[in-house]
Order: C-alpha cells, then structure tokens, then sequence
C-alpha cells in the first residue's frame, strides 16, 4: 500500500477475520506473517497451520494490521 501524499509504503502482515455477524458471538480467525521466517499462518482456535495462498481474501476481513516500511 501507498501513500500517494507522502511516499510512505506499508506492508499488511495481519488479517483478523470475524464469522457470524454479531457483537457478542461469532469466531474470529487470524492470518498472520511471521517475521522470523516470513511466513505466513492461519491461528483457528488450538490450531496453527502454514498457508501459501492469500485464502483470507475470501474470508471476511474485519481488521488490518499494516506496519510502515522504512527505506
């Protein structure tokens, strides 16, 4: 992502998907970038697992994380 006011760039490393519409029930799912080995997880509830895909771009985003790239 740009920022076409300031040249700024961010990098999206966390996608935190929400399932079942409603602000006191639902499931939440997480898809995360580790920045050890810069690769990418799905967090299910007690399971961790390795995706190569960007498959949470069929899910329902509900919150991004971005963090600025410095050049």
């Amino acid at each position: 992502m740009e920022n076409k006011n300031c040249n700024t760039l961010y990098d999206l490393y966390v996608v935190l998907c929400h399932f079942r519409p409603s602000s006191i029930g639902g499931h939440f799912i997480v898809y995360a970038r580790n920045a050890l080995n810069d690769k990418c997880y799905c967090y299910n509830d007690s399971s961790v697992t390795l995706f190569k895909e960007k498959s949470y771009l069929t899910d329902v985003p509900y919150i991004l994380f971005y963090q600025e790239i410095v050049v």
